[in-house]
């Protein structure tokens, strides 16, 4: 056989394997594409994280965290919850899509103003501890607010169990901001500002044309708003968001004060630390994406139940020995991947996998709960989290800075988990045990499906 037709036949062969996945409609399905998105990403924010680290250094990255930081809180925050909305009501009425789409987009864009206004005024007091040039990057930042607001054709998709072209088009932003990093390393702008104006940029022109693309070929019409969906969306939204928005900031509160109260460098050895924790979060969250939309569609709340119970059972088994192994690397992949400047971030990285690992599965159970209608639950626990998490770092910070930080955010998402868990006895009739504790054989079955269908899409 020639060179010519092996690439050929190779290409066929991927060329069919995508066209069963694109046939494919089931829950494993969804959890192994979403999974192998995830993992793309996860070694993709593995080499931008390593270019940004070697391009800037701990100050330099500490600089961009401090730019990038509270922009992205913002417009969460300021979403109310839309967004989960949207997955919500786009589930359970796939031929609205069009209209709740647009509705949403509508009232995000009218708040957007105001979110600028206000996070503009406060940037100085939120960065006070880093240098005026940094915080005039920030206030120019704050136009992701509108441009992320204009987004959620994402979420349509992902409410409508389109996986097939919503696992792709998450690929978009992460490969842009690694071209990026290229760009600066071969023409030499090597400063935080740079970087962070240029994804800026992009972004603003790459999310509307995908809004554009998803409105036209994916999701059906009327595309015109309806104020009798503003307030269900809000009244699922609002609760929503006490989830999120809790959630967000437990995971983020570490770095943000670190902004106001410790030196450019701190910041970047934490953020380096950060993403080495939290890498393991791309995986779980694969499964916390697709149990929502499954969860929220299924019309018998005892299966709904089931599907969310046994999904929770055989993440645990899954995160566990990857955390395992993501702690006794970071002794020898921070140094390798960013630096030897960075050898300081190991022990916080440590700590923040075992956090990554409890806040992982926090999704998860938490994208059930939204899936049964259960979004206060949810929002309660974070809440009760993100108390927990400010309580700690107050006591820990000061004394033991990167340290601090990444055991606060331990102890936080420990409390958030054992909330989560007793609401969800509670109110979902699902007991820690049976959230936990994998039964006899479903291990072994839940393999033995997976290789199957591994093997029908191969050949």
């Amino acid at each position: 056989m020639t060179d010519l037709e092996t690439r050929v036949g190779f290409s066929g062969r991927m060329c069919t394997l995508w066209h069963r996945f694109k046939r494919a409609s089931s829950f494993r399905s969804h959890v192994a594409l979403t999974m192998a998105t995830n993992i793309t990403l996860l070694a993709i924010s593995v080499v931008t994280g390593s270019l940004a680290a070697r391009l800037l250094g701990p100050h330099g990255r500490g600089e961009l965290a401090a730019i990038q930081n509270w922009p992205g809180v913002l417009a969460t925050l300021g979403s109310v919850g839309l967004p989960q909305a949207v997955i919500y009501y786009t589930g359970r009425q796939p031929e609205l899509s069009g209209r709740i789409l647009v509705t949403a987009t509508t009232v995000l864009l009218a708040l957007s103003l105001p979110m600028v206004s206000i996070g503009y005024l406060i940037m100085p007091s939120l960065l006070q501890a880093q240098s005026w040039n940094i915080i005039q990057e920030a206030r120019l930042y704050l136009l992701l607010v509108p441009i992320l607001f204009l987004g959620l054709s994402f979420y349509t998709l992902q409410g409508r169990s389109d996986f097939v072209a919503w696992n792709p088009l998450r690929l978009a932003a992460p490969l842009l901001w690694l071209g990026i990093l290229v760009l600066s390393l071969v023409t030499q702008h090597r400063t935080p500002g740079f970087l962070a104006r240029s994804y800026l940029l992009t972004l603003a022109l790459l999310i509307p044309a995908i809004g554009y693309w998803v409105i036209t070929s994916r999701v059906s019409g009327p595309y015109v708003p309806d104020l009798r969906l503003v307030g269900p969306m809000l009244r699922f939204g609002i609760p929503a968001t006490l989830t999120v928005a809790p959630q967000l900031l437990s995971v983020r509160l570490d770095q943000l004060m670190m902004a106001a109260l410790l030196p450019a460098e701190a910041l970047g050895l934490y953020a380096v630390a950060a993403t080495w924790g939290g890498s393991f979060v791309q995986l779980l969250s694969a499964v916390a994406s697709v149990i929502f939309p499954r969860v929220a569609s299924s019309s018998d709340s005892d299966r709904a139940r089931a599907t969310f119970a046994r999904t929770v059972r055989l993440s645990v088994v899954l995160a566990l020995p990857i955390g395992v192994l993501l702690a006794c690397g970071a002794p020898l992949g921070i140094p390798l991947l960013f630096g030897t400047g960075f050898l300081p971030a190991v022990l916080p990285a440590v700590i923040l996998v075992a956090s990554g690992v409890v806040h992982g599965l926090n999704q998860i159970i938490e994208g059930g709960l939204q899936g049964l209608g259960l979004p206060r639950t949810a929002a309660v626990a974070e809440t009760t989290g993100l108390g927990v998490s400010a309580a700690s770092l107050i006591v820990l910070l000061p004394r033991y800075r990167l340290t601090g930080a990444a055991a606060a955010s331990l102890v936080s998402s420990l409390a958030t988990l054992l909330l989560l868990l007793w609401s969800a006895q509670h109110e979902a009739r699902c007991s820690a045990r049976t959230l936990l504790c994998v039964r006899r054989g479903e291990l072994a079955l839940a393999l033995a499906q997976a290789g199957n269908s591994l093997s029908r899409w191969v050949k």
